[in-house]
């Protein structure tokens, strides 16, 4: 009763966001789901969720990582702090500014999704690769910095059996949410990129 008391009067910034997708209609459910009670068929694959609307640009009703408080920070353009890593121990920063000019507590949550440019792989359109949760009192400011390694934009290998992450061109999309295309960067991942092309 008390936490619930200090959402509704603005103490407490409301923080909570989606952990699914919520589509407009229900999907269709396969026609063989619950008819064999010795097995189950994941015929969706990899596209799970955020993972199948992103990736075939279904509209949906509220997105993955959505979340609604009493006001919004702004947002300085992030930066990177190097734009080229290697693909074994290579990392960089996403760094930006939020201000909350309002007489409320602010509560943010920075997401970032990433997109393989160049893959030649079985990939989702957008993989949310790392986030953080920032709170922002009224009239201040804060500094957001968020690690990306790149191990974090690895993916599974079926030939290798292993999780690789490819060279190549990868977007990095900075937002509140999987369909919040706020931000935009480019980082280089210096490397081979010898998966097995599986796009056809």
């Amino acid at each position: 009763g008390s936490a619930l008391f200090d959402v509704l009067y603005g103490i407490t910034p409301p923080q909570g966001r989606l952990a699914e997708t919520w589509p407009n209609t229900m999907p269709p459910t396969l026609s063989d789901y619950g008819t064999d009670y010795h097995a189950s068929y994941y015929r969706e694959s990899i596209f799970v969720g955020y993972r199948y609307y992103t990736t075939v640009g279904t509209e949906v009703a509220f997105p993955f990582g959505f979340g609604l408080g009493y006001t919004d920070a702004e947002w300085s353009t992030p930066t990177l702090s190097t734009s080229k890593i290697g693909t074994t121990k290579g990392k960089t920063k996403i760094q930006l500014h939020l201000s909350n000019n309002s007489d409320y507590k602010c509560a943010e949550v920075v997401q970032v999704y990433a997109t393989n440019l160049d893959s030649r792989d079985f990939n989702a359109k957008k993989n949310l690769i790392a986030f953080k949760k920032v709170v922002v009192n009224p009239g201040k400011s804060r500094d957001v910095a968020i690690e990306i390694k790149a191990s974090d934009l690895a993916h599974f290998d079926t030939d290798k059996n292993a999780f690789v992450t490819n060279g190549g061109r990868y977007l990095l999309t900075v937002g509140s949410n999987v369909n919040d295309d706020r931000f935009c960067l480019q980082l280089t991942v210096d490397g081979v990129n010898d998966t097995v092309d599986r796009r056809a």
